[in-house]
């Protein structure tokens, strides 16, 4: 064997030795280290989720504890039975009518709900359908009721519709209802006797709200609904100039009674010029005359009074600032003023 033979053959060798060492130190060392690391690295992972999981039981230990007040009690027979009572007393205390309603239990459930150690449930669910005939006014009334009432329950599913054919018993405003209601007997619950808590469940808006008020736009009916039992309306608050026009020979203007649910479209021409605003029982309230129509007010005459009423504005509001001879000639003549080119006349 040459030098150069012996030179090569040894060159062979050296690499065929570091990579040999090379695999060996992968095989044996590096990799083993690295997958060393890499389980160290989970485990820290599994450990930090753990701790997060027991931070937050610890700090929703104060919430679990109210969440277990606030539960039905304890006994699923006696919470079952005590809240449809509840729900029953509750509509009639907002204005349903004996008999307009009906309370359905379903079987309780507790296959539904999420498990604890031991396969124990975390709470059990109590379902309830509510059938009804009722105004709007007992309707808004009952709801608040029931979010005001300190319990672990919701309602799940509200529909609410003008009645298809009305029964013997139903009021001309009553609407359909149906509800399906779902309260909760939570694991650990107090093994009270009463049903009901002391406890705000703090659900309601802040600040808070007239929840009343919702009755007084009824959009299921139409127009709005008396404010209050025993009280007159103030019909004039519910009639707003809503539009006014031009069609290339005259202007016209838009009165909308929501009281009434009724239109009026007005012009200052002789037969168009004139409109009423009526009470419940059909007595006059307002006797108006058109004056003057401009781009966004109507110009009237009540009660040898004049007034002006603008766009999206009640005649109430209208009618509490009477305008002066020199208002009216102002305002007519600000509209008949020539404008600039360029801009609408």
């Amino acid at each position: 064997m040459t030098t150069r033979e012996r030179v090569l053959a040894t060159g062979v060798g050296l690499t065929l030795l570091l990579a040999g060492g090379t695999f060996l130190f992968h095989l044996f060392v590096y990799t083993p280290l690295q997958e060393r690391d890499q389980n160290i690295r989970e485990a820290r992972k599994e450990v930090e989720a753990k701790q997060d999981q027991l931070n937050q039981a610890i700090a929703d230990q104060p919430r679990l504890a109210r969440l277990r007040k606030l539960s039905l009690p304890a006994d699923i027979d006696l919470s079952r039975r005590e809240y449809e009572k509840y729900l029953g007393d509750l509509m009639l205390k907002s204005g349903f009518e004996a008999g307009s309603f009906s309370v359905t239990p379903k079987p309780p459930d507790s296959r539904s709900s999420p498990m604890l150690a031991g396969k124990k449930p975390i709470y059990t669910r109590l379902t309830f359908t509510v059938l009804a005939h009722a105004n709007l006014e007992s309707l808004v009334e009952m709801l608040e009721g029931f979010y005001r009432t300190g319990l672990l329950h919701q309602i799940k599913n509200l529909a609410i519709q003008r009645p298809v054919t009305a029964g013997p018993q139903q009021k001309p405003n009553d609407l359909d209802v149906t509800m399906t209601i779902e309260a909760l007997v939570a694991n650990g619950a107090e093994n009270r006797s009463t049903l009901l808590t002391k406890i705000d469940p703090q659900v309601l808006a802040q600040p808070a709200r007239t929840y009343a008020a919702v009755a007084n736009k009824n959009i299921f009916l139409g127009g709005a609904q008396q404010e209050s039992k025993g009280e007159e309306v103030e019909v004039t608050r519910y009639v707003y100039l809503t539009d006014i026009s031009h069609n290339g020979r005259y202007i016209q203007a838009f009165l909308y009674d929501r009281y009434n649910n009724k239109k009026t479209r007005l012009r200052n021409t002789p037969g168009f010029d004139q409109f009423r605003v009526v009470d419940g029982e059909g007595e006059t309230l307002v006797q108006g005359k058109v004056i003057h129509i401009g781009p966004r007010d109507l110009i009237f005459r009540a009660d040898d009074k004049c007034y002006a009423v603008h766009i999206g504005q009640s005649l109430e509001e209208a009618m509490q600032k009477p305008l002066t001879k020199d208002q009216v000639n102002l305002l007519t003549q600000e509209t008949l003023r020539p404008q600039p080119p360029g801009k609408p006349s």
